[in-house]
């Protein structure tokens, strides 16, 4: 033994010092394999549930329980695919489970096998052996089974919010909502009901047929006629059809499927019927710009382009200054606006905040200046024509819906730049 190898026989093993240890018993041919294990079963048990006892120590409470994390494992793979070959062993150096040792080849730690204080896990089939592993802790029993369950309903949810069905579904939603702005434009106005009674032609009032009354497709099938006397129907009506499809549609591209998106919507349809109305009839409702102050108020909760503080500042602040420019014109008898435009300001203050409203005010000063002065100048009439001035408010408020945080945002770093 000086300086060789020692060569063991089969069922000999060495004792700490180097002493060998007496043989032990094999089972004899044709017997049982097992039989050799007999008088370690009681040691293995005990082990077993020493080592149990320590890892119910590294478990974690889930309400008032405690618990073993169990790996989650792919679909057709049970237990007794776990293997002590590496898969569910801890890898990283210190962790529990098992001591780590340095090997010869580099620093890099690899896992000992049995020593004092471990025992061999069994496998699945045949004797002990191997090093016991320590599954990873992991999510509870209860939480896997929410996850579980969520993760059942995501394919019955997911189609609903998925950008190649809510795009379409939000046009198509607008097309019905621009039907509906129709009645809104050509009743309000006039005073009457936009309940009942039901649509008809305006004309001969003879009553339109619900196939006669989808959006775009009628007035094209109709070829822009009444189906009963044959009066041209205005292209008016699929324009504002379409007009509302697109901004409903740039709403759901804008916000995507939020709150933010049906507010973008909601508001984009007050402005396109009161920006209309003023446009025809030179008047702003109440049954349209009061409603949509209160609705503004109560949607800014919701929306990220601004907060409720923000909100109210900007109805008050929508409805103080052309309040004190109409008095201020009222003192040399000149007509800036109506206070109809006072109550549209405020709605806009509402729905966009303080910093969408002078965006708005001074857009819509910019558009009533470039429009208004070439249709001046194209009809041939003097600057004392009234020109609708709520129509330019509205057209600069859905300018500032889409891009007026952006516009603020580089506003500001041009105000403050910086540092280099």
């Amino acid at each position: 033994m000086g300086g060789g190898h020692l060569r063991l026989l089969p069922g000999q093993g060495l004792r700490a010092g180097g002493a060998l240890l007496p043989d032990r018993p094999r089972p004899e041919p044709g017997g049982d394999p097992h039989q050799g294990h007999a008088g370690q079963l009681p040691q293995v048990q005990r082990g077993l549930r020493a080592i149990s006892r320590v890892l119910d120590q590294d478990s974690r409470p889930v309400r008032g329980r405690r618990f073993l994390a169990r790996p989650v494992l792919p679909p057709g793979r049970g237990p007794k695919h776990l293997r002590s070959s590496g898969q569910d062993r801890p890898q990283a150096a210190g962790g529990r489970g098992g001591r780590l040792h340095e090997s010869k080849g580099g620093s890099s730690p690899a896992p000992l096998g049995p020593g004092p204080g471990r025992l061999p896990s069994r496998s699945a089939h045949g004797p002990l052996r191997g090093t016991v592993p320590v599954r990873p802790l992991q999510r509870g029993r209860a939480v896997q089974q929410a996850l579980q369950f969520q993760g059942s309903l995501r394919p019955m949810v997911s189609p609903l919010f998925d950008a190649s069905l809510f795009l379409p579904a939000a046009g198509l939603l607008g097309l019905v909502w621009g039907s509906f702005a129709n009645v809104l434009i050509h009743r309000l106005p006039r005073g009457e009901s936009v309940v009942s009674p039901g649509s008809r032609c305006p004309a001969c009032a003879a009553p339109i047929r619900w196939f006669q009354n989808v959006p775009l497709l009628s007035w094209v099938a109709l070829r822009g006629r009444c189906a009963s006397c044959r009066t041209p129907i205005s292209p008016r009506y699929p324009l504002v059809e379409a007009a509302m499809g697109g901004l409903f549609l740039a709403c759901a591209a804008a916000f995507g499927p939020s709150p933010a998106s049906a507010i973008g919507a909601l508001f984009s349809f007050l402005a396109l019927c009161l920006g209309l109305i003023d446009l025809e009839h030179q008047i702003l409702p109440d049954r349209l710009t009061l409603p949509g102050i209160a609705l503004g108020l109560g949607s800014s909760f919701f929306v990220p382009w601004t907060t409720p503080w923000a909100s109210l500042l900007g109805a008050v602040l929508g409805a103080a200054l052309p309040a004190a420019l109409i008095g201020a014109y009222a003192l040399f008898s000149v007509e800036a606006m109506g206070w109809g435009d006072v109550k549209l300001l405020a709605m806009l203050g509402a729905f966009l905040g303080w910093k969408g409203m002078l965006l708005a005010l001074f857009g819509g000063a910019l558009i009533g200046t470039l429009a208004g002065g070439a249709y001046l100048l194209a009809a041939g009439k003097d600057r004392r024509t009234p020109l609708p001035f709520g129509t330019f408010l509205c057209a600069a408020g859905l300018g500032a819906l889409f891009w007026g945080p952006a516009f603020w945002s580089r506003y500001q770093a041009l105000l403050l730049p910086s540092p280099p």
